[in-house]
Protein backbone atom coordinates (compact mmCIF):
# COMPACT_ATOMS: atom_id res chain seq x y z
CA UNK A 1 0.00 0.00 0.00
CA UNK A 2 2.54 2.53 0.99
CA UNK A 3 4.23 1.85 -2.45
CA UNK A 4 1.38 3.22 -4.58
CA UNK A 5 1.07 5.95 -2.52
CA UNK A 6 4.35 6.83 -2.80
CA UNK A 7 3.86 6.38 -6.47
CA UNK A 8 0.82 8.43 -6.66
CA UNK A 9 2.73 11.20 -5.27
CA UNK A 10 5.47 11.10 -7.84
CA UNK A 11 3.07 11.08 -10.61
CA UNK A 12 1.17 13.69 -9.34
CA UNK A 13 4.04 15.71 -8.75
CA UNK A 14 5.64 15.40 -11.90
CA UNK A 15 1.99 16.40 -13.37
CA UNK A 16 2.16 19.52 -10.72
CA UNK A 17 5.44 20.66 -11.97
CA UNK A 18 4.18 20.56 -15.86
CA UNK A 19 1.59 22.89 -15.75
CA UNK A 20 2.10 26.73 -16.82
CA UNK A 21 0.62 28.47 -13.75
CA UNK A 22 1.43 27.89 -10.30
CA UNK A 23 -1.83 28.48 -8.69
CA UNK A 24 -3.11 25.62 -11.02
CA UNK A 25 -0.10 23.29 -10.53
CA UNK A 26 -1.20 23.65 -6.49
CA UNK A 27 -5.00 23.19 -7.09
CA UNK A 28 -3.75 20.14 -8.36
CA UNK A 29 -1.23 19.34 -5.70
CA UNK A 30 -3.84 20.19 -3.36
CA UNK A 31 -6.82 18.15 -4.83
CA UNK A 32 -4.77 14.89 -6.45
CA UNK A 33 -2.43 14.60 -3.59
CA UNK A 34 -3.14 16.24 -0.37
CA UNK A 35 -7.03 14.85 0.12
CA UNK A 36 -6.59 11.36 -1.05
CA UNK A 37 -3.77 10.90 1.05
CA UNK A 38 -5.42 12.75 3.88
CA UNK A 39 -8.39 10.06 3.08
CA UNK A 40 -6.48 7.34 2.92
CA UNK A 41 -4.60 7.66 6.03
CA UNK A 42 -7.79 8.87 7.75
CA UNK A 43 -9.47 5.33 6.89
CA UNK A 44 -6.27 3.36 7.57
CA UNK A 45 -5.83 5.36 10.93
CA UNK A 46 -9.97 4.57 11.99
CA UNK A 47 -9.75 0.78 11.19
CA UNK A 48 -6.31 -0.01 13.18
CA UNK A 49 -7.96 2.38 16.29
CA UNK A 50 -11.04 -0.01 15.68
CA UNK A 51 -9.23 -3.01 15.80
CA UNK A 52 -7.36 -1.77 18.95
CA UNK A 53 -10.58 -1.60 20.66
CA UNK A 54 -11.87 -4.75 19.44
CA UNK A 55 -14.75 -4.18 17.64
CA UNK A 56 -12.95 -4.89 14.31
CA UNK A 57 -11.49 -8.56 14.92
CA UNK A 58 -8.01 -9.28 13.75
CA UNK A 59 -7.29 -10.47 10.48
CA UNK A 60 -6.32 -14.24 10.75
CA UNK A 61 -2.95 -15.56 8.89
CA UNK A 62 -2.91 -17.65 6.18
CA UNK A 63 -1.00 -20.98 6.75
Amino acid sequence: MLVVWIGWIYVVLMIAVGQDSLVRSGLILFFLGVLPSLLMFFVIRRRQRLRAEGFIAPRRRRP
